[in-house]
């Protein structure tokens, strides 16, 4: 009678592992990935950065005058390298600013492009006291060949702005001290004087 019991007992518990590995197991496991595949995660991670060619990415420079607007003598070289396509507005600035910094792009449009380079994407000032190469563009940045990958305004303007957005990113991941001569971490902000009053800010 007792090795009847037992017998039974080992009968059942096989039985319950059979069901469970070949029935609710599989019933399980392709409900989760139905689920899975129908909400995929998404990892937010800020803008995404531009391609490693980014930086000097669009239309190259040309003697596009674009109807007189630009003063070419007053440009090293004499090319236009910040509004080739001659399309180039305040307005379509603030456009893009709210689009690929939507949190910050009143201070770029209202404070740090007037302060730096009064809207000119042609805008240089060569003997500029921090930048070597001179300060270029709208953001008023390194030439090409700067140490740093988004640290260059000679491009195209859209360009310029997606480098200083992506430059001023790369100084919120780092500590120093700014040209005011006090340490600060994160140092964002800092490479522009015209936005003084935000060092050391964190995004």
């Amino acid at each position: 009678m007792l090795n009847t019991l037992i017998a039974k007992r080992e009968c059942i518990v096989l039985t319950s592992l059979i069901i469970i590995l070949f029935v609710i197991f599989p019933l399980f496991s392709s409900a989760f990935a139905a689920q899975r595949n129908d909400n995929p995660i998404t990892i937010a991670i800020g803008h995404p950065p531009p391609p490693s060619t980014g930086t000097g990415n669009g239309p190259g420079p040309n003697t596009d005058t674009c109807g007189g607007k630009y003063n070419l003598q007053s440009i090293p070289k004499g090319k236009n390298f910040g509004d080739p396509l001659c399309d180039f507005t305040k307005d379509a600035l603030a456009s893009l600013l709210q689009q690929e910094d939507a949190k910050y792009w009143t201070r770029w449009y209202t404070v740090i492009v007037p302060g730096e380079s009064a809207y000119n994407p042609n805008a240089v000032e060569i003997n500029d006291p921090v930048e070597q190469t001179g300060a270029w563009g709208l953001f008023q940045m390194s030439q090409q060949g700067a140490s740093n990958q988004y640290n260059r305004g000679d491009v195209y303007w859209k360009t310029q702005t997606s480098n200083a957005i992506h430059y001023n990113e790369f100084l919120d991941v780092n500590k120093g001290t700014c040209s005011d001569g006090v340490y600060h971490n994160p140092i964002t902000w800092c490479y522009w004087s015209t936005a003084h009053q935000w060092w050391g800010q964190k995004l």
